[in-house]
């Protein structure tokens, strides 16, 4: 029974650490956008880097493709297992 309470409790808390995840998220991508469309030019450049370099590269990004393209390196380098680190530069 007691192994039950604490299944539950920890699905519990995985549900509101996911849901805040996903606001704070929101939250970012949104502060994101704002800014590249204040922006003079209305892009921005999105660094990528990891470890080994495979993911070193600087992608023009505007405010409507940088969530998808933000989608596409939120992810762990395949050849370090890295975290791809994600960095903005606004012009």
């Amino acid at each position: 029974m007691n192994d039950i309470k604490s299944s539950s409790f920890f699905e519990e808390v995985l549900k509101k650490v996911s849901l805040n995840a996903i606001a704070v998220r929101s939250k970012y991508m949104n502060l994101i956008k704002n800014k590249i469309s204040s922006s003079h030019s209305k892009n921005a450049i999105m660094n990528l880097k990891c470890k080994c370099n495979e993911y070193d590269m600087n992608v023009l990004v505007t405010e409507s493709d940088v969530e998808k393209i933000y989608e596409r390196f939120v992810k762990k380098c395949l050849n370090c297992d890295d975290i791809i680190k994600i960095t903005f530069k606004f012009k």
